[in-house]
């Protein structure tokens, strides 16, 4: 009698354990791997565009290559906004607590942490993007020759004096030589730092991306 019931619980703990291996698989098969498909499209858009961004910059015979430069990055954050939106989205629709980390890692590289509501809140895709955002901020300093905050965009640090800045300066320039008058050059070489600067934390951001995808993927597997 005992060993019969048992054997019933034991079975029953099997199928239990079985239907929740099912259920993580049909999570992983149904929501998460197409979430990380989209998101990937995504960042392959986002590699584009700034390939292009850099090529504008560095060939770009137009002295008016700064502000057609970053109407561009306007445009393209306009017309980008739906996939953004479709991949934000689909993050969201599955409340499943253990895919929380990997959410929050695609709304961080999409919108950053100063651009959505805190966790539980919505978040608002059609804001300005991340790394867009951050480009043309610094752009648009370099247009106006606010050179302390081209050097220190978030401020940072403490102010820098003339020879400092002439320092930091001249790095950008021997980094990034170009042909052009001083001033241009100057102007040039400034926007490839920033622009490989945002690119740096784009892909440190994708990684961690990345990272949490293996791990749900690993722990829904089990």
């Amino acid at each position: 009698m005992i060993i019969d019931l048992v054997d019933k619980l034991a079975d029953r703990i099997i199928q239990l354990l079985t239907f929740r291996k099912q259920q993580r698989g049909d999570l992983f098969e149904k929501y998460v791997s197409p979430v990380f498909a989209e998101f990937e499209a995504v960042h392959a858009a986002y590699l584009e565009s700034f390939s292009r961004y850099r090529q504008a910059i560095q060939d770009s015979s137009d002295q008016q290559w700064l502000p057609i430069l970053l109407s561009m990055l306007d445009r393209d954050n306009l017309f980008s906004a739906s996939a953004r939106s479709k991949v934000i989205r689909l993050a969201q629709s599955e409340q499943d607590g253990s895919v929380g980390p990997f959410v929050s890692e695609i709304r961080d590289y999409l919108l950053g942490a100063r651009l959505v509501d805190p966790l539980g809140k919505e978040a608002f895709p059609y804001m300005g993007q991340r790394w867009r955002q951050g480009l043309s901020k610094t752009l648009a300093r370099i247009e106006e020759e606010a050179w302390q905050l081209v050097i220190d965009p978030n401020g940072a640090q403490p102010l820098l004096d003339d020879a400092a800045l002439s320092v930091e300066l001249d790095r950008r320039c021997a980094r990034y030589a170009m042909p052009n008058d001083p001033a241009d050059a100057l102007k040039r070489s400034c926007a490839l730092w920033a622009l490989d600067e945002v690119l740096w934390e784009m892909q440190q951001q994708y990684d961690r991306v990345c990272q949490a995808y293996a791990q749900l993927r690993a722990a829904l597997s089990k």
